[in-house]
């Protein structure tokens, strides 16, 4: 990266009036690596009397304008509906009951976060409460304008059309504290800010009287603030001002080290969650990706937002020429109306916050977006994307958020998945020492009278809770298919092992809600460890948050694979794709328990496993667990996984393209 590069771009912005200052701050593979910052704080000529011009450095706060949108509301509505409190499917008006009757007919959560509401961009909110207030009070002018706020109409019929909306942000927002039970600027605090250390976001309440008063870029006069020669320290944008200082789609302060780490946080998505973070890596690539997204009846994707995030449109993006932006998703990112800008190419693993104040002293010039084009560019030329990346499929089976049949995400249903995969532990662990009855399904696949009481346990601890949902287990088949639930059994996963008192194996216990895995549970009865998953919830490790491991390079990778029950009779057995791939891995185990191999994927203690054709007891509950430790499953070749087919590659991310290169080569050799 050259730096003298990044600072001649922003000089020269500042030389020719673009912005008082700027910062730029760029974090590449995970880290912080750049921080750049130039001009000053302020105009000599426009500076409020209290907070003259300073030079602009790291710790400078600008306002984030609609960062906030991306930075705050967006993840905010990402951990709901992670947590079973919302649905992209929910009606707006269950938590906003004063917007007028009929004027919010048919709006949903997802429409109002990826702006196909049908709603305005925008409206004068705070010039219709200030004359509703001729006193001024700040008050009572922010009740005014939530009151005005609740009178909005829609432009369009909901899900039609794509309209970037304020006001659609705006009562995002107060959706968002009523259904998490906290004010935002709280909520963010909480669920964000701490979590990813971005210790300078901040809000600035303004019926608290708050104000920053030093290091903070200026803006400008706005009819918001009457009497102010310029605004500085409280929030730029006329609206959020009337509201207080807090709304859901402006008035966040921060600088950009802080704007790149979150960033960082939607990279992570890619190989494993953020330690700390609550939001679960499986809902922030689901805000990444089209799924996220509005279509109309004709299913033509409604504008360039997704889950909260734009991506770029267009000749003219100001993410610049060189920014990979096909697929779409490919790269995310938000503007903001003052001048600041997030993109985050996740080809590259590059995440580039820049901050301006162009809006003062006025918002008249509009040059910015040149400087952010010639910036992106300079830094996407310095950062090539990585060798062989590509977007790689969701698994059908556990993408998108939790279904809206599972009551609160489906914390009871984890409970008893729990609960039945330690009960049945409790007996094979108390048989492990002794002689098993054994029966041969095949010439080396087993049973035991074991995984039939198990698998017994299991069923009737389930049926208990939940007397209509199906079942589809190893040994017993499938039964009540009708059910739209279907428990997915393995009761014990690596039968060879425990015939033959090895403690390597597990109880594996998945439900399946419309085609959709919601709950994977996997229990190690002689080490006690017990993998917990629920869609959108995180993966658990006897209580501790788990995710993928670090891994980025295949020859540094610990593998771990299987082998088909048929091996001694089919060709197509694995043993030519271990062939090769025991000469580009650092190592392979093969431990003969495929629930427990996907486990420690999930937990960082394998970096990948494959396998062919395994069933779809083996790996259900696995695939929660990975999904939600923040890794990667395809089929072997890198094409989207189908449990019913069973040829699977999981990984930590960063290295499934290596692997199902290696796996790819074999594949095609077969087919000759």
């Amino acid at each position: 990266m050259d730096r003298a590069a990044l600072e001649a771009i922003l000089a020269q912005a500042v030389a020719d009036g673009v912005t008082p200052g700027a910062q730029a701050a760029l974090s590449l593979d995970g880290r912080l690596v750049e921080t750049v910052c130039v001009g000053r704080t302020a105009l000599p000529d426009h500076a409020p009397p209290d907070a003259p011009p300073a030079p602009v450095t790291a710790e400078t706060l600008y306002d984030l304008a609609s960062l906030t949108k991306a930075l705050v509301t967006a993840p905010l509505v990402w951990h709901a509906l992670g947590q079973g409190i919302l649905t992209p499917e929910a009606p707006a008006a269950r938590w906003l009951a004063e917007w007028a009757p009929g004027r919010a007919a048919g709006v949903t959560v997802g429409q109002l976060l990826n702006h196909t509401s049908g709603l305005p961009a925008w409206r004068a909110l705070h010039r219709e409460a200030r004359a509703l207030c001729p006193d001024g009070d700040p008050a009572a002018i922010a009740t005014q304008a939530r009151g005005l706020l609740f009178e909005s109409s829609l432009e369009a019929a909901p899900g039609q059309v794509s309209c970037y909306s304020d006001l659609g942000y705006m009562l995002l927002g107060l959706l968002l504290e009523r259904a998490l039970g906290g004010p935002l600027d709280a909520l963010a605090e909480a669920l964000i800010f701490a979590p990813l250390g971005m210790r300078s976001c901040r809000f600035v309440r303004l019926l608290d009287g708050a104000r920053i008063l030093d290091g903070v870029a200026a803006t400008e006069p706005t009819e918001a603030a009457p009497g102010l020669a310029c605004v500085s320290g409280q929030v730029h944008d006329e609206n959020a001002f009337a509201l207080g200082g807090v709304a859901g789609h402006a008035g966040l302060f921060g600088a950009a080290q802080d704007v790149a780490r979150f960033g960082q946080a939607l990279l992570a998505a890619e190989g494993g969650a953020l330690a700390g973070w609550p939001i679960s890596p499986s809902a922030v690539r689901w805000a990444m990706s089209t799924r996220a997204a509005g279509f109309d009846a004709a299913g033509r994707r409604l504008g360039s937002h997704l889950g909260g995030l734009d991506t770029p449109s267009g000749d003219a993006t100001s993410a610049g020429p060189l920014m990979t932006a096909d697929p779409v998703g490919a790269t995310v990112g938000h503007l903001g109306f003052t001048g600041t800008s997030l993109w985050v190419d996740r080809s590259r693993r590059l995440s580039v916050a820049l901050l301006t104040n162009r809006v003062h002293p006025s918002r008249d010039r509009e040059e910015v977006r040149g400087l952010r084009v010639r910036l992106h560019t300079e830094v996407a030329r310095a950062c090539p994307p990585a060798p062989g990346w590509r977007l790689w499929p969701e698994v059908p089976e556990v993408s998108g958020v939790p279904t809206p049949r599972l009551a609160h995400g489906g914390r009871r249903e984890l409970e008893v998945a729990i609960e039945a995969a330690r009960r049945a532990g409790v007996l094979a662990r108390a048989r492990f020492a002794q002689a098993q009855e054994i029966v041969h399904k095949g010439e080396v696949d087993l049973v035991t009278q074991t995984d039939l009481d198990c698998e017994a346990i299991i069923i009737e601890t389930i049926r208990a809770a939940f007397p209509d949902h199906g079942f589809l287990a190893e040994e017993g088949g499938r039964s009540n298919s009708a059910s739209p639930c279907t428990w997915i059994i393995d009761p014990i996963d690596g039968t060879t092992n425990f015939s033959h008192r090895t403690p390597h194996f597990a109880i594996c216990v998945a439900l399946q809600v419309e085609d959709q895995l919601q709950i994977g549970v996997i229990y190690d009865p002689m080490r006690d460890e017990l993998f917990a998953a629920r869609k959108g919830g995180g993966a658990w490790l006897n209580g501790r948050r788990m995710q993928v491991s670090g891994c980025r390079r295949l020859n540094e990778a610990l593998a771990a694979t299987g082998f088909p029950y048929d091996r001694r009779t089919s060709d197509n057995n694995n043993v030519d794709y271990l062939g090769v791939m025991i000469r580009r891995v650092q190592g392979i185990r093969r431990m003969g328990s495929a629930g427990l191999d996907l486990a420690y994927v999930a937990a960082g203690r394998y970096d990948l496993y494959w396998e062919l054709r395994i069933k779809p007891w083996d790996v259900a509950a696995g695939l929660v667990l990975i999904d939600e430790a923040g890794g990667r499953v395809t089929d072997i070749e890198g094409g989207p996984y189908d449990i019913h087919k069973g040829d699977v590659l999981a990984s930590c991310g960063p290295v499934h393209g290596e692997a199902a290169a290696c796996l790819t080569q074999v594949a095609e050799a077969r087919r000759k």
